[in-house]
């Protein structure tokens, strides 16, 4: 019984491990390394909306003079740490059709600035003012889903119910930028420059900067350059992009341990009632290990008896767990990441790493039954 739970467990075990390797293994749409990632929000300060974009513009030149730092921009939404939603959009001459995008503003060069890659058409930059056309920018998902096969540069789209009309320009497409975390597929999303929208737009943002120097060194001198502004500037939730992502895998390394824990445990269990078992039965068959002995029996062969003995109980196991796990793993399904319940590589390693656990919890008893003297075998009682 050990064996068949001890079984199951360690399947899950296994791929729930594969599946975390496959979340942190995938591609984020955006860089890690050198980045820091911060939340302030100067309207608890008193900021009116009316001063927040003067703010902003302030935060971002001051940010981008920090010694090391390549680039400085920010956003309404940070990757991988949700908040994001899906709003109504129209797309210029198509009619009776509902369309929906995550949305979300951000400053020129943002996307240099997480490292986004560009995919076609130009990304927003100094020329795009608060005075010259509207713009925007599309991922790929947007493409794929209501352009299959077209160019959506060019293309005019604005937010559903904006009256009076407020087209933006598609100037670019982008890649896919996980903002609900690393196992969520990506929605169609459209970027556009926070200075030339005229909604009041949210207090917060999430300023961004890309640098050569040390995380530390950067973490520190942001804090600095933001408190120059205004030494009672509300900075939260300071993160550098590497944090930012093994956080959003926090939930799925929990069930990982919780799982390995009681797998653990379970194997144990099997391993001391395996030998257990055995050294009970060798107890019983001393007498007739002793006469195999005194007939001739090498050591081999008392060894091979005693172990096959122990493999046919860890077998008998193993084929109540493989059965129990088949059965069972499918109700995974909603945990894992780029793998199936019933991967064959999966269960095909377990079973092998519980029969070789099984021979060395039969080995020692083994090895004892091996040493039997059969005179002594043969008187005792």
């Amino acid at each position: 019984m050990q064996a068949a739970l001890s079984l199951v467990l360690l399947t899950s075990a296994g791929l729930l491990t594969e599946s975390l390797r496959n979340l942190e293994n995938q591609k984020f749409g955006f860089e890690t390394g050198g980045r820091v990632d911060v939340r302030v929000n100067p309207s608890f300060n008193g900021y009116s909306p009316e001063r927040l974009f003067q703010v902003y513009q302030r935060l971002q030149e001051r940010l981008a003079l920090i010694p090391g730092v390549r680039s400085a921009s920010f956003s309404l939404y940070s990757p991988m740490r949700g908040g994001a939603w899906s709003s109504g959009i129209a797309i210029e001459g198509r009619q009776g059709n509902q369309y929906s995008a995550m949305w979300d503003r951000v400053s020129p060069h943002y996307f240099e600035t997480i490292g986004t890659p560009r995919v076609r058409g130009r990304l927003i930059d100094e020329s795009d003012t608060p005075t010259s056309r509207r713009v925007a920018v599309v991922n790929r998902a947007f493409v794929a889903q209501y352009f299959p096969g077209q160019d959506a540069v060019g293309t005019r789209v604005q937010w559903a119910r904006s009256d009076p009309p407020d087209w933006m320009t598609i100037v670019g497409v982008v890649g896919d930028i996980k903002h609900f975390g690393p196992g969520e597929p990506e929605e169609p999303a459209v970027y556009d420059l926070y200075s030339q929208t005229a909604q009041q737009w949210k207090r917060w943002m999430y300023p961004t900067i890309r640098g050569a120097a040390s995380v530390g060194i950067l973490l520190g001198q942001v804090k600095q350059r933001l408190w120059a502004i205004d030494n009672q500037l509300p900075v939260t939730q300071v993160f550098t992009m590497n944090e930012v992502v093994a956080a959003s895998l926090d939930h799925q390394r929990f069930n990982l341990t919780l799982l390995g824990i009681f797998a653990g445990v379970a194997l144990a269990l099997a391993v001391v009632g395996i030998y257990g078992v055995m050294s009970y039965a060798i107890t019983q068959r001393t007498n007739e290990i002793g006469i195999r002995v005194a007939l001739g029996a090498q050591q081999r062969d008392v060894l091979w008896l005693i172990l096959g003995q122990g493999l046919r109980l860890a077998l008998v196991g193993g084929s109540l767990g493989i059965a129990a796990a088949f059965a069972l793993t499918r109700y995974m399904s909603h945990l894992l990441f780029g793998i199936s319940p019933r991967d064959p590589l999966t269960f095909a390693a377990i079973p092998f790493t519980l029969l070789g656990v099984a021979l060395l919890a039969c080995y020692v008893p083994a090895r004892r039954a091996m040493s039997v003297d059969p005179i002594v075998a043969l008187r005792y009682e």
